[in-house]
């Protein structure tokens, strides 16, 4: 989920990663660290605060990006089946609503 976050927001801060994947930033320094190891993503300071960690997905993440999402969608489409498309709908739309309220509020 680390490497989707990051993917999808080129230059996000672990701050930001901590708060929308709603894990603490202890445990969001660790996986850093292990993608940084493993070379999936980069860490820059910002230029408008050297305070900040801006991470970047390096080529390699890119790469495995597409077979991630299509792991995803694979299971969230075995779990809903045996739905109508009404049905997975009102599910999603419900999880929805329902992460809205757990997720913190800045």
């Amino acid at each position: 989920m680390y490497i989707l976050c990051i993917c999808d927001n080129p230059g996000i801060s672990q701050e930001k990663v901590a708060e929308s994947t709603c894990i603490d930033k202890s445990t969001v320094a660790k996986a850093v660290q292990q993608l940084l190891q493993g070379g999936f993503i980069t860490r820059q300071s910002s230029a408008e605060d050297r305070r900040v960690n801006e991470l970047y997905p390096t080529e390699k993440a890119k790469e495995i990006y597409p077979k991630i999402v299509e792991i995803i969608d694979s299971f969230n489409m075995g779990q809903l089946e045996g739905l109508t498309d009404i049905e997975r709908d009102i599910f999603i739309r419900l999880l929805q609503k329902v992460f809205n309220h757990v997720k913190p509020k800045p």
